[in-house]
């Protein structure tokens, strides 16, 4: 039985704050909810960015960038 935060796995969502796991910073707006995230190749990921999210692993939200494409797809929509 899937748990709510799993619900998250393979949505779309924007990054909030820049995502640079060296930094050790990064977030991703769910919802009204704000996730702590890191990039799953470990490449910083710019704020206002679409991401899809990857994994869960304990608090943090492991996000992939979309390809540009699905990115223009997205924001016409």
């Amino acid at each position: 039985e899937p748990t709510n935060a799993d619900k998250v796995i393979g949505t779309t969502v924007t990054v909030s704050e820049r995502i640079d796991n060296i930094e050790r910073t990064g977030e991703v707006s769910v919802g009204p909810r704000i996730w702590i995230a890191r990039s799953e190749s470990g490449s910083p990921i710019e704020a206002g960015a679409l991401v899809e999210v990857k994994a869960i692993e304990g608090a943090k939200l492991i996000v992939n960038p979309l390809p540009k494409t699905e990115m223009a797809e997205n924001i016409k929509a």
